[in-house]
């Protein structure tokens, strides 16, 4: 049985040019000449290099299963709302994706559940696809919080949803906090348990059937080693940060996951 894989590249505050953004871009995609219909490769650069990148997707032949995201917007659609950016302004430009709930946007710029809320409602509104973070910090984890704050982070963040068919233009991802950028990844066995615990956690709050349905992916430390074990522990990609910026890391994780979405997993 075939699967379908999301290997989401989130570049955050990276590079420094627009040159070298095009150039990233460019050698992945020379590295990875055709990405067949069973894996979606969506990139999500820093908003002021989005519009070059789109022009230079589309000069190229096969970017099909290739699309473009952002990693953050604002809940609103438009008005005096200085240095924010709206999903209508985003899915104008050609953007289909939005990351969402970050652990990074919790933690430096204080968003709240609400807030990630209110926003996820926005990229719906827009008729786009929102990629929903969640995870546990450290402290939380060794406190014994994780199914906790899990729980508490999913319900708070889709409490504006009115209908399981929304759920379907979401893609959860899962990012242990104490994971991500420290190279501590999360055993498979662990990130085993989580995924059916979401699971869980969306049965319980829509229906058994939308649960079996959603997709997940998991974010934290993945390199181009240690990406398999995710995917054969059934995840539905990977939410990839700093080696995404790698063309040979990033381009191995794409080859693999080819290959592995031709298997049953």
């Amino acid at each position: 049985m075939e699967k379908q894989l999301f290997i989401i590249a989130n570049w955050k505050m990276n590079p420094s040019t627009l040159k070298s953004a095009l150039g990233i871009f460019r050698e992945i995609k020379k590295q990875v000449r055709r990405v067949n219909k069973n894996v979606k490769v969506i990139f999500c650069p820093p908003f002021l290099y989005l519009d070059k990148l789109l022009n230079e997707m589309r000069a190229l032949r096969g970017q099909g299963q290739i699309e473009f995201g952002v990693q953050n917007c604002f809940f609103e659609k438009t008005g005096a709302f200085t240095g924010e950016i709206s999903p209508l302004m985003l899915k104008n430009l050609g953007a289909k994706y939005v990351i969402l709930g970050h652990s990074e946007r919790r933690k430096y710029f204080q968003e709240s559940d609400e807030i990630i809320a209110k926003k996820t409602k926005a990229v719906l509104d827009a008729s786009m696809k929102a990629i929903f973070c969640f995870g546990e910090t450290e402290r939380e984890r060794r406190a014994g919080r994780t199914t906790r704050i899990i729980k508490n982070q999913i319900q708070n963040g889709l409490s504006f949803i009115g209908s399981e068919r929304e759920l379907l233009k979401l893609i959860f991802a899962y990012e242990p906090v104490w994971a991500i950028g420290t190279g501590k990844n999360c055993p498979a066995k662990e990130a085993f348990e989580i995924l059916m615990y979401t699971k869980k956690v969306i049965s319980q709050m829509f229906s058994r059937k939308i649960a079996d349905k959603i997709k997940v992916v998991y974010g934290g430390s993945v390199n181009s080693s240690n990406f398999k074990e995710y995917i054969l522990s059934g995840y539905d990609g990977l939410l990839v940060g700093g080696v995404s910026l790698s063309p040979k890391d990033f381009s191995k994780i794409i080859k693999g996951s080819l290959q592995k979405s031709k298997k049953e997993l």
